[in-house]
């Protein structure tokens, strides 16, 4: 094959990556823990946060790892140990298998956070066709979540005929992931001669420094889509919803992500300014829905930012990549995810303690209110930083 079409084939392998990241188990993962695993609130938010300081620890180092050993090497990692991780949830039915299962998923994830994106990037650059990535990014998400509806509104219900299958079925995804590992073609291996000059503090700075508050803007409000995502799916269990259904509200999250696959593209012609406020907005809507105990009401301001989380990260990594050019492109994308990581350690574990001592609905409240004030701030510096 032509190094053309190894690229193409790259950006294929790239879509199945993309649905196989998506876990079947999700929808039902705060239930099984604290159903079968005998798991507080508490304790969900201390594993949350356990997980999130582990991948701390080792996301820029797996970056660099996928920069100078490759992007097909990470990816044979990240499957092997994502599958090791599932199986101790699935044996060890207790705190502490779920908390080693756990930790060994946030590793795993680490070695996918920036690859995944720099894969893409790597095979459009052969192709001379880079200023596309948010549009064949969206295209492959869209693709991937077309067929997460199927997986999601699928697999979950296992759950009732045994609360395991789920997890099972990740672990064969896992085991997939790996085999596509061997297929995948590396491009942009940084040998020790390719080795970027290692700029003053200063020159650093100069070239990076606004980055900085994007950072902990990104990192801050990632954070908070996906650190109360298991005390939510148990708010709505609460209200009556059947922990097997759970998957059917990803699937039509999925649905919605697939309807404005589309219109991502025109998204990142609005400008990033435009697009963070946008974001924000997003997230809002969440928290609001999970104020009230308008069950309809909830759902569908779940679905809707769900959709859209989907793509932000499409959005937000192309514009870093074109303007702050890097031969360590998965480096620098998990160095940003290093400040979200942060952010996810205290929100866990801090927004599960609100919730377990106030309430589901007094303790969202709390929780917008002072998410609220947290963002807007931080909202405005970042567009203030941000290169046009």
């Amino acid at each position: 094959m032509t190094k053309k079409q190894l690229a193409k084939r790259n950006i294929f392998l790239f879509t199945i990556l993309r649905t196989l990241q998506k876990r079947a188990y999700l929808p039902v993962m705060a239930v099984y823990f604290a159903e079968i695993s005998g798991l507080s609130l508490s304790q969900i938010g201390f594993v949350v946060a356990a997980a999130a300081i582990a991948s701390l620890l080792i996301e820029v180092p797996t970056g660099y790892i996928s920069d100078r050993f490759g992007r097909a090497f990470s990816i044979k990692l990240y499957g092997l140990i994502l599958l090791v991780g599932l199986m101790s949830i699935i044996i060890f039915q207790n705190f502490g298998g779920v908390l080693f299962g756990m930790i060994l998923q946030a590793i795993s994830f680490a070695f996918m956070s920036g690859n995944g994106d720099a894969l893409l990037h790597d095979s459009l650059v052969v192709l001379d066709r880079e200023d596309e990535f948010t549009k064949v990014g969206a295209r492959a998400q869209s693709v991937s979540l077309a067929a997460n509806m199927v997986i999601l509104a699928t697999i979950p219900l296992s759950y009732a005929i045994d609360p395991r299958l789920p997890f099972v079925a990740g672990v064969i995804m896992a085991a997939i992931i790996i085999t596509v590992g061997f297929y995948v073609t590396d491009f942009s291996k940084v040998g020790p001669e390719q080795k970027e000059k290692k700029l003053p503090l200063k020159e650093l700075y100069s070239k990076y420094g606004s980055l900085i508050p994007f950072a902990v803007f990104f990192g801050m409000v990632n954070a908070l889509y996906i650190a109360p995502a298991k005390v939510m799916d148990l708010a709505i269990v609460e209200l009556g919803f059947k922990p097997e259904y759970l998957g059917w509200l990803m699937a039509l999250a999925s649905l919605f992500g697939v309807i404005i696959g589309p219109l991502v593209k025109h998204m990142r012609n609005i400008g990033i300014k435009k697009f963070t406020m946008l974001d924000s907005l997003m997230l809002f809507l969440t928290f609001v829905a999970f104020t009230t105990t308008n069950l309809p009401f909830i759902i569908v301001l779940f679905i809707i930012p769900f959709g859209f989380w989907r793509y932000r990260g499409i959005v937000y990594n192309h514009y870093i990549l074109e303007k702050y050019p890097t031969k360590y492109k998965a480096t620098l994308l998990s160095s940003i995810r290093n400040i979200e990581l942060v952010h996810l350690v205290w929100i866990a574990f801090g927004s599960s303690l609100v919730v377990e001592q106030l309430g589901y609905q007094p303790g969202f409240t709390v929780i917008t209110i002072f998410s609220l004030l947290l963002i807007t701030p931080f909202m405005y510096f970042t567009t203030k930083a941000l290169k046009k």
